[in-house]
């Protein structure tokens, strides 16, 4: 699959039985099969390091978004230094324990 939406797409097209299995980024898949209602229903099948990465990006076109990068940044590690970063993940359906 590809475009917009592919997770959503992904997860429909499994509760139809028109698809056994779709590769996603496993951050995405959870926080969108959760937000479906059917992330209890559907079976994580594996994870890899080594498909794909995930990364946020700020377009250069915006005149702040070496701010916004450095806000997100300095937030993350505020997060992950206080502990509070396994209650947001656990909060979207992801189990802090298979985060890098």
């Amino acid at each position: 699959m590809h475009g917009e939406g592919t997770t959503n797409r992904g997860g429909r097209l499994l509760q139809a039985n028109r698809i056994t299995t779709f590769l996603e980024g496993e951050y995405s898949a959870m926080y969108e099969l959760k937000n479906m209602g059917i992330s209890e229903s559907v079976v994580i099948a594996g994870y890899t390091t080594e498909g794909f990465h995930d990364y946020t990006g700020f377009s250069s076109h915006n005149p702040n978004a070496t701010q916004y990068a450095q806000i997100l940044s300095d937030t993350l590690t505020e997060l992950k230094s206080s502990g509070r970063l396994d209650d947001v993940l656990s909060s979207n359906g992801i189990n802090p324990e298979q985060t890098p």
